[in-house]
């Protein structure tokens, strides 16, 4: 029961607060967004790190590396010591991109949280330090 609720529980908070009828015009842009704020926030990783940091096969992870990269947005650069692996950064076009997606999920939160009073933000914000000691806590393991 307890998985259940957890797992309901966050997909709840997900759809209700990101996935709204004010749905972007590009469609969904979690796994985009997921591995391009990665990237903002780490400077460069290879695509196993990004696999095992998002829980994601490395397959998936290729196959939207590449996408992004044709996007322009994530550049490629060859291991020297290992041709088959792959440094992965943000091109400046990706930088940007980060950028921007940040102002507007910011301002869509903002928006979604004004019927909050100040002691439900503070709850809230609680909630989710909570949650992310307990997330840091199973990932250390």
């Amino acid at each position: 029961e307890l998985l259940e609720k957890i797992c309901t529980g966050v997909a709840s908070c997900y759809r209700y607060i990101f996935k709204s009828d004010k749905q972007d015009k590009e469609g969904d842009t979690t796994a985009k967004d997921t591995v391009l704020f990665l990237l903002y926030k780490r400077k460069t990783m290879k695509v196993t790190e990004i696999s095992g940091e998002l829980f994601v096969s490395k397959a998936n992870v290729s196959m939207l590396v590449t996408k992004l990269a044709k996007e322009g947005l994530v550049e490629k650069q060859q291991d020297a010591r290992d041709k088959r692996v792959y440094e992965l950064g943000l091109t400046e076009a990706g930088i940007q991109y980060v950028l921007q997606r940040d102002r507007v999920l910011k301002g869509f939160l903002r928006e979604k949280m004004r019927c909050l009073n100040q002691r439900e933000i503070q709850q809230f914000q609680e909630a989710i330090d909570v949650l992310d000691n307990i997330v840091l806590k199973i990932r250390n393991q």
